[in-house]
């Protein structure tokens, strides 16, 4: 198979809110080493076999349940910072928490006032924080960025971290 009857074999293929006419360089984009790795410039052949049936199409992609792609193959994704996790805890001083503390802080207060510290995290990272006070008679006050928040007996402060500062929710 030359280049032109593959360009032709996926033009093709394409579906019809897509352009028909894909050039060489958009080809070798699409298809990566595999093709570089069968293409020679010398003999405008293709050395091997191609079967365009070990690709998903533009289309298979873009449609739930059609393609699989590795989690590992996707670039240029935010790290998420620790997934869902709880923290129960009674607090005998302030703490602070960063991207490896639980999302979830249920903190009971132990009969004073205290405060959390809540780290920046970086332009890489995501993370939500939702805390509750569970004492009694005292507050929380939460440090986070360049705000403070208080969260009394029995309230809940819902923190996003955006990349720059965090956000209440």
């Amino acid at each position: 198979m030359n280049r032109q009857q593959l360009l032709n074999l996926v033009n093709n293929n394409l579906p019809d809110n897509i352009s028909r006419r894909i050039s060489p360089y958009k080809l070798r984009e699409i298809f990566g080493n595999y093709l570089n790795a069968y293409y020679s410039k010398e003999d405008d052949q293709l050395s091997g076999v191609v079967d365009l049936n070990d690709f998903f199409t533009k289309l298979q992609l873009l449609t739930a349940g059609q393609a699989q792609v590795h989690w590992n193959n996707i670039t240029n994704v935010p790290a998420l910072g620790g997934g869902i996790t709880i923290n129960r805890e009674t607090l005998s001083a302030g703490i602070t928490l960063d991207d490896t503390s639980a999302t979830y802080q249920f903190l009971d207060t132990n009969g004073a006032n205290r405060t959390i510290d809540i780290n920046d995290l970086g332009s890489t990272i995501y993370k939500i924080f939702v805390i509750k006070n569970i004492g009694t008679g005292n507050y929380l006050r939460v440090n986070a960025s360049s705000n403070s928040f208080y969260v009394n007996e029995n309230e809940i402060l819902g923190l996003v971290w955006d990349g720059i500062e965090w956000q209440e929710v």
